[in-house]
């Protein structure tokens, strides 16, 4: 019976943590922050500006829609060239809110959230690990104390 409580009580605590590495996940990869720019966005092709490999590899980048001219920064990759592959002057896609362009994003706002939602999922199943040993460890340290003590009476 002793057995079952503390699986169980390891059980209840694994999800706890895999849920508390979700949210923390969610909350620094926030697979809905582009939502706007899936649903009404509108693909047009940019140029890269300037690039900043020192500074998270930075891609500047400007479009234009209608008239007017806009600029902005992101991430290379996803349907774009790597950071590696970009020179200042290549075309890249460039996705814009229609009633807001000065919003966009470097690349398809989808392959972004699918990005965004592995690492949620990865972060949500790797985070209960390490407390998890923490937390076997410090059972079997005690365990083990308890059986010395009891050994030594």
């Amino acid at each position: 019976m002793k057995a079952i409580k503390t699986l169980a009580i390891f059980v209840a605590a694994w999800l706890i943590l895999t849920v508390i590495g979700y949210l923390i996940g969610h909350a620094i990869f926030d697979p809905s922050k582009h939502l706007e720019l899936e649903e009404n966005g509108s693909a047009v092709h940019g140029k890269v500006i300037k690039l900043e490999p020192e500074n998270h590899q930075l891609v500047h980048y400007s479009y234009r829609v209608g008239e007017a001219e806009f600029q902005g920064t992101g991430t290379a990759g996803g349907y774009n060239p790597g950071f590696a592959e970009l020179n200042v002057g290549d075309q890249v896609i460039v996705v814009y809110i229609e009633n807001s362009p000065e919003k966009s994003m470097l690349g398809y706002p989808s392959y972004d959230r699918s990005v965004n939602e592995q690492a949620v999922v990865a972060t949500a199943v790797v985070f209960p690990i390490f407390p998890m040993l923490s937390i076997v460890g410090f059972y079997l340290m005690i365990r083990a104390l308890r059986r010395d003590k009891a050994t030594l009476e």
